[in-house]
């Protein structure tokens, strides 16, 4: 029973250093002893350099323009980043073939999301192209830190 428990002190131990979040699961990233002299602060300073470090790692072909406006904005707006055809397409689709759409409102943002799944996308040509398009798919890694097809 002792052994049972120091493993699974290690393993909780180990979590601090991943993306683990559940205090049930893990009472030590949840236990107020720690942090209240900062194991938070200390996991989000880490979770920032991991970031920074992929974001780096994936920088290669974004522009030094959208990487800075990236760093000091949090967020990228790129104004006509698509030919004035496929954004008509785009649009055409999105109001009258897209699948269920989710809304969410946070303040004055809206935000619709809809699940593109690669059956989906063989009815919706202009949204497969988006999809497929190289330099969206490289600005959409690159924020995300992650190299994994959104």
């Amino acid at each position: 029973m002792k052994q049972n428990m120091f493993v699974k002190y290690l393993i909780w131990i180990a979590e601090i250093f991943t993306e683990a979040k559940s205090f049930e699961a893990n009472p030590i990233l949840g236990n107020r002893l720690l942090n209240r002299p900062g194991l938070h602060v200390l996991r989000v300073v880490i979770a920032r350099l991991i970031t920074g470090f992929r974001r780096w790692i994936l920088s290669w072909n974004i522009s030094s323009a959208h990487r800075r406006e990236f760093r000091q904005k949090d967020y990228l707006r790129i104004s006509n980043a698509l030919p004035p055809e496929l954004f008509k397409r785009l649009q055409d689709e999105g109001e009258h073939c897209w699948p269920e759409i989710r809304e969410f409102i946070q303040g004055n943002t809206t935000t619709r999301i809809t699940f593109l799944d690669q059956e989906a996308l063989k009815q919706l040509p202009a949204a497969r192209m988006l999809c497929e398009s190289s330099s969206i798919r490289d600005l959409l890694t690159y924020v995300a830190s992650t190299a994994i097809r959104p």
